[in-house]
Protein backbone atom coordinates (compact mmCIF):
# COMPACT_ATOMS: atom_id res chain seq x y z
CA UNK A 1 0.00 0.00 0.00
CA UNK A 2 1.35 3.39 -1.00
CA UNK A 3 0.31 6.82 0.17
CA UNK A 4 -0.80 9.19 -2.55
CA UNK A 5 -2.20 12.68 -2.72
CA UNK A 6 -5.94 13.14 -3.32
CA UNK A 7 -6.40 14.73 -6.75
CA UNK A 8 -9.23 16.87 -5.35
CA UNK A 9 -8.02 18.20 -2.00
CA UNK A 10 -4.33 17.18 -1.99
CA UNK A 11 -4.47 15.36 1.38
CA UNK A 12 -2.44 12.15 1.80
CA UNK A 13 -4.57 9.02 1.40
CA UNK A 14 -4.11 5.32 0.77
CA UNK A 15 -3.65 4.22 -2.84
CA UNK A 16 -6.27 1.49 -2.26
CA UNK A 17 -8.98 3.86 -1.01
CA UNK A 18 -12.09 4.14 -3.19
CA UNK A 19 -12.81 7.68 -2.00
CA UNK A 20 -10.96 10.36 -0.09
CA UNK A 21 -11.79 10.25 3.65
CA UNK A 22 -11.14 14.00 3.87
CA UNK A 23 -13.22 15.46 1.02
CA UNK A 24 -15.26 12.43 -0.12
CA UNK A 25 -14.00 12.65 -3.71
CA UNK A 26 -14.41 9.38 -5.59
CA UNK A 27 -11.21 7.87 -6.91
CA UNK A 28 -12.14 6.30 -10.23
CA UNK A 29 -9.58 3.51 -10.67
CA UNK A 30 -10.50 3.04 -14.33
CA UNK A 31 -9.31 6.52 -15.22
CA UNK A 32 -6.43 7.03 -12.77
CA UNK A 33 -3.14 5.17 -12.59
CA UNK A 34 -0.96 5.38 -9.53
CA UNK A 35 2.83 5.46 -9.73
CA UNK A 36 3.67 3.37 -6.66
CA UNK A 37 7.26 4.57 -6.57
CA UNK A 38 6.48 8.27 -6.26
CA UNK A 39 2.85 8.00 -5.10
CA UNK A 40 1.62 10.35 -7.84
CA UNK A 41 -1.78 9.96 -9.43
CA UNK A 42 -1.42 9.85 -13.20
CA UNK A 43 -4.25 10.65 -15.58
CA UNK A 44 -7.22 12.97 -15.39
CA UNK A 45 -10.09 12.37 -13.09
CA UNK A 46 -13.40 13.80 -14.22
CA UNK A 47 -15.04 16.23 -11.86
CA UNK A 48 -18.78 16.57 -11.41
CA UNK A 49 -18.74 20.10 -12.84
CA UNK A 50 -16.96 18.96 -16.00
CA UNK A 51 -19.77 16.56 -16.92
CA UNK A 52 -22.36 19.33 -16.78
CA UNK A 53 -20.42 21.70 -19.02
CA UNK A 54 -22.22 20.72 -22.23
CA UNK A 55 -25.42 22.67 -22.93
CA UNK A 56 -28.62 20.65 -22.96
CA UNK A 57 -30.29 19.82 -26.25
CA UNK A 58 -33.04 22.27 -27.17
CA UNK A 59 -36.17 20.96 -28.84
CA UNK A 60 -39.02 23.22 -29.93
CA UNK A 61 -41.63 23.79 -27.27
CA UNK A 62 -45.09 22.28 -27.79
CA UNK A 63 -46.48 25.80 -28.20
CA UNK A 64 -43.83 26.60 -30.83
CA UNK A 65 -44.49 23.37 -32.69
CA UNK A 66 -48.26 23.97 -32.64
CA UNK A 67 -47.79 27.55 -33.82
CA UNK A 68 -45.53 26.49 -36.69
CA UNK A 69 -47.85 23.65 -37.79
CA UNK A 70 -51.07 25.67 -37.42
CA UNK A 71 -49.54 28.63 -39.26
CA UNK A 72 -48.44 26.36 -42.11
CA UNK A 73 -51.96 24.91 -42.35
CA UNK A 74 -53.41 28.44 -42.43
CA UNK A 75 -51.05 29.29 -45.29
CA UNK A 76 -52.24 26.25 -47.26
CA UNK A 77 -55.94 26.91 -46.58
CA UNK A 78 -55.62 30.64 -47.30
CA UNK A 79 -53.97 29.89 -50.63
CA UNK A 80 -57.13 28.14 -51.84
CA UNK A 81 -59.47 30.87 -50.59
CA UNK A 82 -60.46 33.96 -52.65
CA UNK A 83 -57.70 36.55 -52.98
CA UNK A 84 -59.63 38.92 -55.24
CA UNK A 85 -63.37 39.45 -55.65
CA UNK A 86 -65.04 41.46 -58.38
CA UNK A 87 -68.76 41.38 -58.06
CA UNK A 88 -69.82 37.76 -57.78
CA UNK A 89 -66.60 36.44 -59.35
CA UNK A 90 -63.72 35.49 -57.07
CA UNK A 91 -60.21 34.43 -57.92
CA UNK A 92 -58.49 32.02 -55.54
CA UNK A 93 -54.85 32.32 -54.65
CA UNK A 94 -53.81 29.19 -56.52
CA UNK A 95 -54.71 30.95 -59.76
CA UNK A 96 -52.02 33.52 -59.03
CA UNK A 97 -49.09 33.64 -56.59
CA UNK A 98 -50.99 31.32 -54.27
CA UNK A 99 -49.29 28.35 -55.90
CA UNK A 100 -46.04 29.54 -54.38
CA UNK A 101 -47.59 29.89 -50.94
CA UNK A 102 -49.09 26.38 -51.14
CA UNK A 103 -45.61 24.96 -51.75
CA UNK A 104 -44.17 27.08 -48.93
CA UNK A 105 -46.99 25.97 -46.63
CA UNK A 106 -46.45 22.28 -47.36
CA UNK A 107 -42.69 22.56 -46.87
CA UNK A 108 -43.14 24.52 -43.64
CA UNK A 109 -45.57 21.90 -42.29
CA UNK A 110 -43.20 19.02 -43.10
CA UNK A 111 -40.20 20.82 -41.59
CA UNK A 112 -42.16 21.88 -38.50
CA UNK A 113 -43.11 18.27 -37.85
CA UNK A 114 -39.51 17.19 -38.49
CA UNK A 115 -38.21 19.70 -35.96
CA UNK A 116 -40.28 17.98 -33.29
CA UNK A 117 -37.78 15.13 -33.03
CA UNK A 118 -34.60 17.04 -33.84
CA UNK A 119 -32.61 19.33 -31.55
CA UNK A 120 -30.98 20.79 -34.66
CA UNK A 121 -31.92 24.34 -35.50
CA UNK A 122 -31.78 23.69 -39.28
CA UNK A 123 -35.47 22.71 -39.69
CA UNK A 124 -36.56 25.76 -37.68
CA UNK A 125 -34.32 28.05 -39.74
CA UNK A 126 -35.78 26.64 -42.97
CA UNK A 127 -39.32 27.10 -41.59
CA UNK A 128 -38.38 30.68 -40.68
CA UNK A 129 -37.15 31.35 -44.22
CA UNK A 130 -40.37 29.86 -45.63
CA UNK A 131 -42.51 31.97 -43.28
CA UNK A 132 -40.71 35.19 -44.21
CA UNK A 133 -41.01 34.29 -47.91
CA UNK A 134 -44.74 33.64 -47.50
CA UNK A 135 -45.25 36.97 -45.73
CA UNK A 136 -43.34 38.76 -48.50
CA UNK A 137 -45.34 37.03 -51.28
CA UNK A 138 -48.64 37.86 -49.56
CA UNK A 139 -47.57 41.46 -48.99
CA UNK A 140 -46.39 41.97 -52.57
CA UNK A 141 -49.54 40.43 -54.01
CA UNK A 142 -51.71 42.51 -51.68
CA UNK A 143 -49.91 45.71 -52.75
CA UNK A 144 -50.19 44.72 -56.42
CA UNK A 145 -53.91 44.08 -56.07
CA UNK A 146 -54.51 47.39 -54.25
CA UNK A 147 -52.95 49.28 -57.16
CA UNK A 148 -55.43 47.69 -59.57
CA UNK A 149 -58.92 48.80 -60.41
CA UNK A 150 -60.93 50.20 -57.52
CA UNK A 151 -63.89 47.87 -58.04
CA UNK A 152 -61.77 44.86 -56.97
CA UNK A 153 -62.07 43.71 -53.38
CA UNK A 154 -59.25 41.98 -51.59
CA UNK A 155 -60.40 38.52 -50.53
CA UNK A 156 -59.89 36.86 -47.16
CA UNK A 157 -57.40 34.33 -48.48
CA UNK A 158 -54.50 36.72 -48.82
CA UNK A 159 -54.98 37.95 -45.25
CA UNK A 160 -55.14 34.38 -43.93
CA UNK A 161 -51.92 33.53 -45.79
CA UNK A 162 -50.25 36.59 -44.26
CA UNK A 163 -51.45 35.70 -40.72
CA UNK A 164 -50.43 32.07 -41.19
CA UNK A 165 -46.93 33.11 -42.23
CA UNK A 166 -46.72 35.44 -39.23
CA UNK A 167 -47.95 32.70 -36.88
CA UNK A 168 -45.37 30.28 -38.29
CA UNK A 169 -42.60 32.84 -37.90
CA UNK A 170 -43.51 33.43 -34.24
CA UNK A 171 -43.53 29.65 -33.63
CA UNK A 172 -39.93 29.35 -34.81
CA UNK A 173 -38.79 31.53 -31.91
CA UNK A 174 -40.54 29.49 -29.19
CA UNK A 175 -38.26 26.85 -27.63
CA UNK A 176 -38.09 24.81 -24.47
CA UNK A 177 -35.95 26.47 -21.85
Amino acid sequence: MALIGCPECGQTISSQARSCPHCGSSLDRGRNKVDYVTGEVLGIQSRPGARAAQPPLRYPSPAGLMSMAAGAVLVIVGSFMPWVQRGSVSVSGVQSYGRITVVFGLLMLILALASRSSPSSLPRVLVMIGAVSTIVVAGIDNARLRQGVSDHLIGAGIGIVFLGGLMTLIGTFLRDR
